[in-house]
């Protein structure tokens, strides 16, 4: 009996194998010979990590090229603040004077036997005021009492003074002032603590008044008068100062203090350009058993080089971030971020790099030293890998030549 029940257990068994065939492979881990459920979980989280990591690391590839691309759009965004009123223009000042609370936009001609009126002074609402008269010589002084002005523009060929009360304007951001001559500025102009933009533009303007040197927001200074022989001394404690434009007498004096303000963008005098911090580009080849085409740009401090027929750069140190691409065979492209330092003609830069030909990535460290001359560099480095070294088409070592633009030889 002990015997039957065996047979027909081993019957039983072979029948519900051949149920199983007919049903289809079965899903037995240890019959398939597969890895315990513990080590499937493992496994399934580790492909899962490398599933991120790579999706991580293209967002990141995918950020560079943006930042790539669009960095001049984001660069004239920023500080790119516009007068918004959604009002009507008024032309003349007795059509304001009848809606006084109304009128937030003023522009006016003053004719050649008009005085302009101190009732000016009752446009409480009043934020852009453009003034224009070739015999007007003087402003009222009732104009200080603006005191919501934010952008004032005279352009009056025989105008002699400015008004002392200029100084009550605390909202002022924009002062232009246009004309023939200006025998005296006021130093009250050194109490505008809102002004941002200054503009100056005659013949024989008096000396520029030292209390400029003290506004805390001045960003952009621009005068042209070919007979200005000397900027102030104390400008060069204009913190805020960002774009500075000159069209001077050729022997003016500039105080070399200027050029190290710590926000200071870009220099132009006489119509070239001898300071320019603003994001420049980065065209190079990196070679060794295979070649990458570098795109980049430069994020730090630079000069544009004084001589020479190419526009070029000196860049004594900073920040870059570009791509390096291997267009052939095996298309690879690499997001790079890098710290440059210079000492006279010695370079030296760390880069970060990642690698991708969207079937594997590496990451590597790339050490640099090299020669760099005006805006071009020579450098040997080492990439040495932090992540998956045996990614191919990556020399151990490399040559690298660079080229640097400033961003202006494309305006």
């Amino acid at each position: 009996m002990g015997k039957a029940k065996i047979k027909t257990k081993r019957v039983t068994k072979a029948s519900d194998s051949s149920e199983n065939d007919n049903r289809g492979p079965s899903f037995s881990v240890h019959s398939a010979g597969l890895p315990c459920p513990l080590t499937r979980a493992r496994h399934r989280a580790f492909f899962a990590c490398s599933f991120l990591w790579r999706a991580q690391a293209q967002l990141l590839l995918l950020v560079a090229v943006l930042l790539l691309c669009c960095g001049d759009a984001a660069q004239a965004a920023k500080g790119d603040r516009r007068f918004s009123v959604p009002h009507k223009w008024y032309k003349s000042l007795s059509a304001a004077l009848q809606h006084p609370d109304q009128v937030y936009l003023l522009d006016i001609s003053v004719g050649k036997d008009e005085v302009l009126s101190d009732s000016i002074g009752l446009l409480l609402s009043l934020r852009e005021l453009r003034i224009s008269g070739y015999f007007l010589r003087h402003l009222p002084e009732a104009i200080g009492g603006l005191s919501n002005l934010e952008k004032l523009q005279v352009s009056a060929h025989h105008l002699r003074s400015l008004p002392e009360s200029i100084d009550q304007l605390h909202s002022l951001e924009e002062l232009w002032i246009e004309c023939d001559s200006i025998p005296r500025l006021p130093a009250s102009l050194g109490k505008l603590n809102s002004l941002r933009l200054l503009s100056l533009r005659g013949f024989n303007t008096a000396p520029l008044p030292s209390s400029i040197g003290g506004l805390p927001a001045l960003k952009t200074v621009l005068i042209k008068d070919p007979n200005l022989r000397e900027i102030p001394p104390a400008w060069g404690q204009l913190r805020a100062l960002d774009m500075l434009t000159l069209e001077v007498s050729h022997d003016c004096r500039i105080p070399p203090a200027i050029y190290d303000l710590p926000c200071l963008r870009r220099v132009k005098i006489n119509g070239r350009l001898t300071h320019n911090s603003l994001p420049g580009f980065i065209l190079g080849l990196v070679l060794r058993d295979d070649f990458f085409l570098e795109i980049g740009r430069t994020a730090g401090s630079e000069k544009i080089a004084p001589h020479g027929m190419i526009p070029y750069l000196w860049t004594p140190r900073g920040l870059r971030y570009g791509l390096e691409i291997k267009p052939y065979d095996n298309f690879t492209i690499a997001a790079k971020l890098s710290w440059m330092e210079v000492l006279r003609f010695v370079s030296g830069s760390l880069s970060l790099l990642y690698y991708t030909d969207f079937h594997s990535e590496s990451i590597r460290l790339r050490p640099e030293i090299g020669l760099m001359i005006g805006g071009f560099r020579v450098a040997y480095g080492w990439n040495l890998p932090l992540h998956n070294s045996d990614f191919e088409g990556i020399s151990f070592d490399n040559f690298t030549i660079q080229m640097n633009l400033p961003r202006t030889i494309f305006d």
